[in-house]
């Protein structure tokens, strides 16, 4: 042995410490050859120094330093030093002592720290100082890795590329790799990429998964110049097939074929139309094929998610249809002859009393034609929709015509409750004036261009102011075109003598006047624009035009201007007509697109000039039909309530009206120019539909495409509970069949039971309006149901069904024998225990059947006199089998024993977790902690942390709290409270790491930020005062970084508090005044971009410490 080198203990950083150096040393004789230990100098510590010896054979005098070797005696070494290095951490990883600081372990301060012994057969590598890194040192870079990463004549990079066979990277995926006889785990990157720094020429690495504790997907590689290494693993998913027919609903034991990736199988959907595939590989093709129909076909790629998949199987559906013939009042039509046909024949048939026609059978989808016989342009055509088709046929008949009679008195004025005799072709008829003295007979009664004599007595006031009973009779003749007739009583004039000498003068005597007429809404009584207004009158004169006695018809049309008045100007009438044509008739009337007017027959001398006279008009009005339909299945919606809303010239029209059996309804009185404000459609137990804001112009056309109502059945979650009937303790996973009957349409599905101890089904998506039927099915049991049909909008109401409402029992069969899983720590039940029960019989016949504990723990099994009865119970991976506890037991024994023979504990596994104590904001190991853990609320050892890195043994079932403290720290309690050991185990160290914060530091006025790797930041952060003062902790490990601090928000361009390239660690003053009134600042990091070209990782990570905070 001799001495390399002496180093000072105060100017280097102890990174193993305080674990004696020494120590460490003579450890690492007992596990390493002499060869593989040579690498490390002996340490022994004297005073204030440290002193670093070999046991080889040789003196001082054969150290050579790193820098004066040649760069081939550099790759000599740097060679060794690899193969050493591998070698020994191949050793160490396995000892739990060594494993977490194999990487301080090599970790020297400086390259002069590297020291060569010359023999003659070699260059031998020794480290000294290992172990240790310099005090003021402000970077990490480690010398022995630099020296092995060193390109050199006999080494190349290596970079894997992984790859999943769907051709996506394997981003962040685990795997192992073996290279120079060492194994380990790595992980790959975010880019799917694994850099394992240089490798020797020509040297091999393996690289592979594990699957069920086997190597798997070996990929090997020997390292080469300019070598690609490219590694694709398979990802394993899983896939559903859901078999339905043509309206969604899931078909069972329909047969698929199924090929992945050319391996053909032949699969039965099973009771709710599903197939399940499990573990198939992503990126493969599959095809899926209805085997009775191949022509049924889809081709898809396989996914890593979400491989859902519908082969929709085409089903016939047969339908009985069934027509009704009413006209536009809803009045069935009796021996009404219709015609129908499906494309392939017509036929005909005659409606019954009912007005009602059956139609037969059609399959569902086809089209069904329908009209009047010898009216085939007006045909309708319906759709066959599963289950009963009504549909209507609409007719028009003609409205019955009246005609009517007014009767005005002398003076102009309506006369009622006079009695009348209307004589007329043969005919005659009493009829009594009613309150504006009109009588109304049926049009029938008359005859065209016949005379009607109307006689009859009226009473009257002489000039003496006596009352008098006078007669009058008058006639006119009835024309088919005009529905109303005026008749206006005259008096007898005494003057007509005097008139008489001067007639043949004054009768040839021209007048004129102007009549104005105004055309107002009938109901909103606003005036109606741009309607055309005719005037008829009959022009009588003594001579005119070269003719005597002549009657001329004049017609006149004036539109109405924008206050509704049309004017009609020098009317022209003559003396002679007034006198002896005094009670000749005045016709007016109005039209236009959207308005019709009934006529307007005043006395035409009764018009005084410039009279207004007011024409009252009605909206047009046109038919329009709307359909409300299940917006889930299309089915049409009988018995809904359809309210439409419409308007014009600010009155408003509403109607209200049920749809029929095929969810049609008609309304007659929709304003043709109007404005249709809402077609609203309400039903029980569906969302209300509505169709707004349109111009009937824009609804006409195809109903379902124009005038359709679609209502969203509403659906509620349905819960119900199954129970033994004679123990009333919960089922777990029992078969329930949930039978819906909605709309006479009925569909099943299956719900299993959960394990939560209630023996509670779900269905989650139940229509509130339909019935529900129960029936329920386990092994062992029984079938049972839940009597009668239930609404489910009644059933999901707590109130009226309890839980003991929806609450149904299984009989158990003969003999129940209940066993309960427990935890044999603490003898909590488990559920979801796998429990393999095998039963042999008497004859030797054996069965074997899998049950699942409830959250009680039980399950239940039936036996017959003779079975014996063995059982497995498993819970992995937390608890050991138990294989032993029910092992060829005699069934009867068993079922009249004491209850523990039927308890079946499983011991739950232990497992190490490694806890450290840390310092928070250097993350240094901290030693001699004390703690206090309890695991399911027991106290465990340790008490204290040691060296800062303890073990605890718990239950993998368990959940663990740890509270640590350590005097000039304070204690943290919350890193590890109550947390599951499962999650524990297999979360990274980081999750285990209890930090404690130093007493005395400030507190972080905003929290640091996670490491980043290969990337930039920008962050814009709220300080909260203007004036804050603060510092900057940064860690820019061994790559420079650009650290760039503004003041304002991002894209504000704020004045430049810092910008520096940093390496390693470090602190930043800031100080805010300088930036105004702004409380905020802006942190950008910009990544290294060079060194991420030369395939070098850059990390970073910044933290504010505000000043008195």
């Amino acid at each position: 042995m001799f001495r390399i080198t002496e180093s000072s203990n105060s100017s280097v950083t102890f990174l193993l410490s305080p674990r004696n150096y020494t120590q460490i040393y003579n450890r690492l004789k007992t596990l390493l050859s002499a060869e593989q230990l040579a690498l490390f100098a002996r340490p022994e510590k004297l005073g204030d120094t440290m002193q670093w010896s070999s046991e080889l054979p040789g003196n001082s005098t054969d150290i050579i330093a790193l820098s004066a070797l040649s760069e081939a005696d550099k790759d000599q070494v740097a060679d060794m030093l690899e193969e050493q290095k591998a070698a020994i951490s191949g050793i160490l990883s396995a000892n739990s002592e060594f494993e977490s600081i194999l990487n301080q372990l090599f970790s020297v301060p400086e390259t002069s720290a590297i020291k060569v012994l010359r023999t003659d057969q070699a260059l031998v590598p020794i480290l000294t100082q290992w172990g240790c890194r310099l005090n003021e040192s402000d970077t990490q870079t480690d010398p022995v890795t630099t020296l092995i990463n060193k390109p050199r004549i006999n080494s190349a990079p290596v970079v894997v590329s992984f790859f999943y066979t769907d051709g996506s990277p394997a981003t962040a995926k685990e795997f192992y790799i073996e290279y120079l006889n060492r194994e380990s785990k790595e992980r790959t990157s975010k880019e799917g990429q694994y850099n394992r720094g240089r490798c020797k020429l020509n040297s091999q690495f393996t690289i592979y998964d594990l699957v069920d504790g086997q190597q798997a997907y070996k990929h090997e590689f020997t390292v080469s110049p300019d070598g690609t290494y490219v590694v694709r693993f398979p990802y394993l998913t899983s896939a559903t097939i859901q078999v339905v027919d043509q309206k969604n609903r899931p078909l069972a034991d329909v047969a698929v074929d199924i090929t992945v990736d050319g391996q053909s199988s032949t699969h039965a959907s099973d009771k709710v139309g599903l197939i399940q595939l499990a573990k198939v590989e992503a990126g493969k093709p599959i095809s899926i094929t209805e085997q009775a129909n191949p022509n049924n076909n889809q081709q898809h790629q396989l996914a890593r998610e979400q491989n859902r998949y519908t082969l929709q199987v085409y089903r016939p559906i047969w339908a009985n249809a069934s027509l009704k013939v009413v006209d536009q009042n809803g009045i069935p039509q009796v021996d009404y002859s219709v015609v129908y046909t499906d494309g392939n024949e017509s036929r005909e048939g005659i409606t019954g009393s009912d007005g009602a026609l059956q139609l037969g059978q059609f399959e569902e989808g086809k089209a069904i034609k329908v009209w009047p016989k010898n009216k085939p342009d007006a045909a309708q055509t319906h759709a066959i929709q599963e289950g009963t088709n009504e549909f209507i046929l609409t007719i028009h008949k003609d409205p019955p015509k009246f005609v009517k009679v007014t009767l005005l008195g002398y003076d102009g004025k309506p006369i009622p409750g006079i009695n009348m005799g209307l004589k007329h072709a043969s005919q005659s008829e009493q009829v009594i004036t009613d309150e504006v003295g009109t009588s109304t007979l049926p049009f029938e009664w008359f005859t065209d261009k016949k005379k009607v004599k109307a006689t009859g007595n009226v009473k009257s006031k002489n000039k003496k102011g006596k009352e008098k009973i006078q007669r009058f009779s008058e006639s006119f003749p009835f024309k088919v075109d005009q529905l109303a007739y005026t008749i206006r009583l005259k008096r007898k004039r005494p003057w007509w003598l005097l008139l008489l000498l001067l007639l043949p003068l004054l009768l040839l005597l021209q007048c004129e006047k102007t009549i104005y007429v105004k055309t107002v809404d009938a109901n909103t009584k606003q005036p109606v624009v741009g309607a055309e207004v005719n005037f008829t009158h009959t022009k009588s004169a003594l001579y005119e035009n070269s003719r005597f006695f002549t009657n001329d018809n004049k017609h006149d049309r004036q539109p109405s201007a924008l206050n509704g008045i049309a004017k009609f100007e020098k009317v022209k009438y003559t003396v002679y007509s007034w006198l002896f044509k005094h009670g000749s008739i005045a016709q007016f009337w109005a039209v236009n697109n959207c308005y019709s007017s009934d006529t307007l027959r005043p006395a035409f001398h009764s018009i005084k000039d410039s009279d207004t006279l007011t024409l009252s008009m009605r909206p047009v009005m046109i038919a329009m039909d709307f359909k409300a339909v299940d917006k889930a299945d299309k089915a049409a919606l009988p018995q809904t309530k359809i309210t439409i809303i419409s308007e014009l010239g600010g009155g408003r029209y509403i109607d209200t009206a049920t749809t029929g059996a095929n969810g049609r309804v008609a309304f007659y009185r929709v304003p043709k120019c109007g404005r249709v404000i809402s077609v609203r459609g309400e039903h029980d137990g569906y969302f209300p539909d509505s169709i707004v804001n349109h111009n009937p112009g824009n609804l006409l056309g195809a109903i379902d495409q124009k005038r359709l109502l679609q209502l969203q059945p509403i659906r509620k979650p349905i819960e119900f509970f199954v129970v033994d009937c004679q123990t009333r303790q919960p089922i777990a996973g029992a078969t329930v069949e949930v039978e819906f009957d909605f709309n006479g349409q009925k569909s099943k599905s299956l719900v299993k039971t959960n394990t939560d101890g209630q023996g509670k089904g779900v269905y989650g998506s139940a229509y509130v309006i339909a019935l529900i039927h129960l029936k329920g099915y386990a092994d062992y049991y029984k079938d049972g149901e839940l009597a009668d049909q239930h609404l489910v909008g009644d059933f999901i109401d707590s109130n009226k069904y309890p839980k003991d409402k929806r609450t149904f029992c299984l009989e158990p069969e003969p003999n129940p024998l209940v066993f309960q899983n427990i935890d044999e720590r603490t003898n909590a039940p488990l559920a979801g225990v796998k429990n393999s029960v095998t039963i042999i019989n008497g004859s030797g016949m054996a069965r074997t059947i899998i049950k699942e504990s409830n959250r009680d723990g039980s399950f239940t099994v039936s036996i017959n006199p003779g079975d014996k009865v063995s059982n497995i119970s498993e819970l992995r991976p937390d608890y050991e089998d138990n294989t032993t506890k029910i092992q060829d037991k005699d069934g009867m024994e068993l079922l009249k024993g004491p209850a523990d023979g039927r308890i079946i504990p499983l011991k739950p596994k232990e497992v190490d977790l490694v806890f450290r104590t840390i310092e928070e904001l250097t993350g240094q190991v901290l030693p001699d902690a004390v703690l206090n853990i309890t695991v399911d609320g027991k106290s465990v050892s340790p008490t204290n942390s040691g060296t800062g890195e303890f073990t605890v043994k718990a239950p993998a079932s368990s959940a663990i709290s740890i509270v640590a403290s350590k005097p000039g720290y304070g204690s943290n309690s919350s890193k590890v409270n109550n947390e599951s050991v499962k999650l524990l185990q297999s979360a990274p160290q980081p999750e285990r790491d209890i930090p404690l914060k130093i007493a005395s530091q400030p507190k972080p006025c905003v929290e640091p930020e996670a490491s980043q790797t290969n990337s930039d930041f920008e962050e814009e952060y709220n300080m909260g005062d203007p004036n804050r003062k603060f510092t900057v902790n940064y860690d820019m490990r061994s790559i420079p970084d650009r650290l760039i601090i503004t003041c304002g928000r991002k894209n504000e361009s704020g004045k430049i508090l810092f910008d520096q390239d940093l390496q390693g660690p470090g602190t930043i003053p800031i100080d805010m005044s300088t930036c105004g009134n702004s409380s905020w600042i802006t942190v950008k990091v910009v990544a290294n971009k060079w060194a991420m070209v030369l395939g070098q990782d850059t990390e970073w990570s910044f933290q504010f410490v505000c000043e008195n905070q």
